[in-house]
């Protein structure tokens, strides 16, 4: 099991970060290999750059246990997503990518976050998202 599994209703097979970098109520870093959750990866297909937006909210489900240490992460479903802009049409397979995440806006159990996706350094993705 690795560092972020404990924090997701995820599945193992389903869970895309492996490592949390940072975590502080105000921001949480992760970072896991560019690959499609294993359910869905045939090792050669290439990634949409959209997938990103599963990583994107996986760092955010973060945001509660930093909020809050020995709770469980609860935000699971993807409400909306705005803003979102990529330099790239697919994810960088087998590179490692760092997740960061911070919370925007939160009102009950809906919370706002802006979240990029950084490799070999350079942001490749970054987005708005609300989830519920």
């Amino acid at each position: 099991m690795n560092e972020v599994s404990p924090f997701l209703p995820h599945g193992p097979s389903m869970v895309v970060l492996d490592s949390i970098v940072e975590r502080s109520a105000e921001r949480v870093v992760a970072s896991g290999i560019a690959r499609l959750p294993e359910a869905l990866d045939d090792g050669e297909s290439p990634i949409p750059a959209e997938t990103g937006l599963e990583f994107v909210a996986q760092a955010a489900a973060l945001l509660p246990v930093a909020q809050s240490p020995g709770t469980q992460g609860k935000i699971g479903v993807i409400v909306s997503v705005r803003n979102l802009r990529s330099t790239a049409v697919t994810l960088p397979r087998g590179e490692r990518l760092t997740v960061s995440v911070e919370p925007v806006l939160q009102l009950g159990d809906t919370l706002t976050i802006r979240g990029a996706i950084a490799a070999v350094g350079e942001e490749i993705l970054s987005t708005e998202l609300t989830l519920a």
